[in-house]
């Protein structure tokens, strides 16, 4: 595993998606204020009072979305992704929402017009948040696999007894997801697979260490892709629901920094 350090930004060249496009699922969001299912993921589009968006510091975003949403909960009711860039050269904020009260907040916090400092840059919210994608808690799941990757959009770190690891075990990312859900979710965690019972395992890992400075805070953190596997069906079951949870509440610790964040698909073996 390569290890390298990280100074806290995003890079330079972000890479640029295509710009959200508005359906029935897809609406912006003081449409959906009385109807939002319990996991959202919203986009927060702005525009560089530059010519040119600069680096983004890793820590900004969070900055500025916990100002949104609040500091006090823990754990944070919401997980970050790194910003994108659309094809029109507008930034995206990527928010993700683990409770639908939080989507009246952003509405009315992420007010079109209004500006924000993301490090030394300045951007004017250019539009309303618009809703990427939604699940309800009892929808996760469902795909009848097995195997499933997770692959890093952020790096992820996991915390214990004041240490921080970047290994990517199965106990590890089954905890953090288990406890997040427990502390946030008004339904009980999946009971399989638990951790330490070897229900769930690596089938195969590819990526690097990387040395984080979180503001004082180093941490180490992995980025790559990790595959895990149950063989058993009702382990299975659960793991395709809890890693349906991370896909927007992220995995380890400090998501609602901008670590942890992950995009999650089903394999066919």
């Amino acid at each position: 595993m390569r290890v390298s350090r990280t100074d806290g930004e995003v890079p330079d060249r972000i890479p640029p998606v295509a710009p959200p496009v508005i359906t029935d699922s897809v609406v912006a969001a003081r449409s959906v204020l009385s109807v939002a299912p319990e996991l959202t993921e919203w986009l927060v589009p702005l525009v560089a009072e530059r010519s040119r968006p600069r680096p983004v510091p890793f820590l900004a975003p969070h900055a500025v979305v916990s100002g949104w949403l609040g500091h006090d909960q823990q754990p944070k009711p919401y997980a970050l992704a790194p910003p994108e860039l659309d094809a029109h050269g507008v930034l995206l904020l990527v928010v993700r929402l683990l409770d639908p009260r939080l989507v009246d907040v952003l509405a009315h916090a992420a007010v079109p017009g209004g500006r924000v400092r993301l490090g030394a840059q300045t951007y004017r919210i250019a539009g309303d948040p618009v809703l990427r994608r939604a699940d309800a808690i009892a929808e996760l799941g469902g795909s009848k696999r097995q195997v499933f990757e997770l692959r890093t959009q952020s790096p992820m770190t996991f915390r214990r007894r004041g240490r921080t690891s970047p290994l990517p075990a199965p106990d590890s990312i089954i905890t953090s997801l288990r406890e997040r859900w427990a502390a946030l979710l008004s339904t009980d965690p999946p009971a399989q697979p638990r951790a330490g019972s070897g229900e769930a395992y690596v089938r195969d890992v590819e990526g690097r260490s990387d040395v984080i400075d979180l503001k004082g805070t180093v941490v180490s953190a992995f980025t790559g892709r990790v595959v895990l596997a149950a063989e058993e069906p009702s382990a299975a079951a659960g793991l395709d629901r809890l890693l349906g949870f991370a896909s927007y509440a992220g995995v380890g610790s400090h998501t609602a920094r901008g670590l942890g964040g992950v995009a999650v698909r089903a394999l066919s073996r």
